[in-house]
């Protein structure tokens, strides 16, 4: 049963964060286009009072992607607890996960982030998802932290950039199906239009209303498509 499939897959997803909202708020959603489908996002407490967030997008749609979507949670949550940074986190799940997705056919993009509410820090890394957006007081920049998706190749190694956090400054990750989201006519929302969503968002808005703001803009294009 497909709406079965679906349902189980968005259970799978972490409800809220395993951490209170002392020092770091967060909302999420994921909304399928279809019935299953490989992105998926999770939540860590690390030690020393960090936390992770990961977001993956498994090429792909259907049974398949939403399997491996589920294997590659499990996957950076073991891995997440193993290693300290967010680099070394990526460089193991492609030499763990790179044969599996290799023999599928598929690869696995992902975004690894690390923070530390000591230090106010956040450190990233990423493998092929769409670069994440900062909202702080001086305005929005999308941060140009890329790499080649888990599964491209096996060799594939990972660098990571910290940025450092002010009060009030939000981050925003986001799978490329924002994007590409199309309207009836075919045509996709795009990244002109993601970053225009920003110019009416305040560092000081909460998260939950910056991600609603996106989701509208988006549906919005979609127009029911």
């Amino acid at each position: 049963d497909r709406g079965l499939a679906r349902d189980i897959q968005l259970g799978l997803l972490p409800p809220s964060p395993p951490w209170n909202g002392d020092t770091m708020e967060v909302y999420a959603r994921s909304i399928p286009a279809y019935d299953v489908g490989g992105d998926f996002y999770t939540f860590l407490t690390l030690s020393e009072g960090r936390a992770a967030i990961a977001i993956g997008d498994i090429s792909g749609k259907g049974v398949a992607a939403a399997l491996i979507m589920a294997l590659t949670a499990a996957a950076v949550e073991s891995q997440g607890r193993q290693f300290e940074h967010p680099a070394r986190v990526l460089t193991a799940l492609n030499q763990l996960l790179a044969p599996r997705l290799k023999a599928n056919h598929m690869n696995a993009a992902l975004l690894y982030a690390v923070f530390d509410p000591h230090a106010h820090t956040l450190r990233i890394a990423n493998a092929g998802m769409i670069a994440p957006m900062l909202i702080s007081q001086r305005g929005y920049r999308m941060l140009e932290i890329g790499g080649l998706p888990i599964g491209a190749f096996a060799g594939a190694s990972y660098q990571e950039e910290t940025v450092t956090l002010e009060s009030g400054d939000a981050m925003v990750l986001v799978s490329d199906g924002v994007v590409e989201a199309h309207d009836p006519g075919g045509r996709l929302f795009g990244f002109e239009a993601f970053e225009a969503a920003f110019d009416g968002v305040r560092s000081t808005a909460d998260v939950r209303s910056i991600a609603e703001l996106i989701l509208n803009r988006v549906h919005e294009h979609m127009a029911g498509a």
